[in-house]
């Protein structure tokens, strides 16, 4: 049976974990924020920058201050569009790994009840204590499925986002 000692660990495991989580939550959050900001700073800079001191004499030199604005605004979407890219999935990667920790330390641990429990079992409970051991085991090899599909997936889609990113240029009004 499962002691009111080992109850307490596993309960405060699973407080540290929701913990964990929320600050790594809140790390990223901030990170966005931070990100957020910055852009907006920048964004405001340019066009302060390309609105002063012009003077339109005419049609093409409008069209030339769009042009030059579009590109200029094109190379900030991009550089956000990166770096919020690699904020959220760096935050992935860490829950991932944090995911992947807590779910082994709950193997480990129901192991090593299950195996505490099998010591005290009365006798002819054996294929129950059998049952648990490969309940735990399939339990153990699915998520290891689970974890290297989703990894390959990951993968693969990063992959995707940085074929995609490098072909997508900004057009250019120059001819």
């Amino acid at each position: 049976m499962i002691g009111n000692e080992q109850f307490s660990a596993w309960n405060k495991a699973n407080v540290d974990g929701a913990l964990d989580f929320a600050r790594l939550s809140l790390h990223t959050t901030e990170r966005l924020l931070a990100l957020n900001v910055e852009a907006s700073r920048a964004v405001l800079a340019d066009v302060t920058k390309s609105a002063q001191g012009f003077e339109a004499k005419d049609f093409q030199d409008v069209g030339a201050l769009r042009n030059r604005v579009a590109e200029a605004g094109w190379n900030k979407v991009s550089a956000y569009s990166k770096a919020a890219y690699d904020v959220l999935s760096n935050a992935q990667a860490e829950m991932a790994a944090a995911w992947e920790q807590r779910v082994a330390e709950f193997h480990h641990q129901s192991a090593a009840a299950i195996e505490k429990a099998a010591k005290s079992a009365p006798a002819g409970t054996e294929p129950f204590i059998a049952l648990l051991k490969s309940g735990l085991a399939a339990s153990a090899s699915a998520f290891d499925t689970a974890t290297k599909a989703t990894r390959q997936f990951n993968n693969y889609a990063e992959s995707s986002m940085k074929a995609a990113a490098a072909n997508v240029a900004p057009k250019s009004g120059k001819k």
